[in-house]
């Protein structure tokens, strides 16, 4: 006769789904940023502390209604070319003048597109993708530009694929509590659909929600 032991089914290892390498990398200082050209990276975040003057500076210009500076950078002028814009911000100008100067030499450009902004609402509330080569992001005032790994993603429910329902209504996540954000200073890399090869792969990202957060004071850099 069988003992109750031997008559229990027989149970088999739980099979797992192996782990996917996330496109997102952390680094911690500004050569890391290199980590942009690893073809299973999209998304580059390098932290880091301002300085009191920096902060001040930010602080300043969120504070100021309507603030927006719009314009070309040539990172050879140095921080004469920003002048014009931004002479009463000396530290927020020396700290554009170094991440354009970053930019150009990462991608080679030789001048780059500067979009700096106080921002009221999200810009772009649903996970997108961007048709850029390279775009870097900071946030000096305000919750930080909020990005998600590509294997945690469905890109066919990105933007206004999903019926214009917000993330957390549609099936864009393919995993609970996977959206990361970037803190206040935090550099951020975002490769986009036109970088070489990278159609189809670019960095799902969005705006933050803003609810009792106050402004944000945002700056885009796009090589030209």
């Amino acid at each position: 006769m069988l003992t109750a032991s031997e008559q229990r089914p027989e149970t088999r290892p739980e099979t797992r789904r192996p782990e996917q390498p996330s496109s997102v990398v952390a680094v911690n200082e500004v050569v890391g940023l290199t980590a942009v050209f690893d073809e299973e990276k999209n998304v580059v975040v390098l932290g880091r502390s301002p300085s009191n003057g920096l902060l001040e500076d930010a602080v300043r210009a969120s504070s100021t209604p309507g603030f927006r500076r719009v314009m070309e950078v040539d990172p050879s002028m140095g921080a004469t070319g920003l002048a014009d814009g931004l002479a009463e911000y000396p530290h927020l100008t020396e700290d554009i003048r170094f991440w354009s100067e970053v930019l150009v030499e990462l991608t080679g450009c030789r001048r780059v597109g500067l979009r700096l902004a106080v921002m009221d609402a999200p810009m772009c509330p649903r996970l997108h993708v961007d048709r850029v080569t390279l775009r870097l992001v900071i946030t000096y005032v305000g919750p930080g530009t909020e990005f998600v790994s590509s294997h945690q993603v469905e890109r066919s429910q990105l933007g206004h694929r999903s019926g214009h329902r917000v993330d957390d209504e549609s099936s864009v996540l393919l995993e609970p509590g996977c959206i990361q954000g970037a803190k206040n200073f935090d550099v951020v890399l975002l490769k986009g659909e036109a970088w070489p090869d990278n159609e189809g792969a670019g960095a799902v990202h969005r705006s933050p929600p803003m609810a009792g957060s106050g402004a944000r004071l945002v700056m885009t850099l796009d090589p030209l």
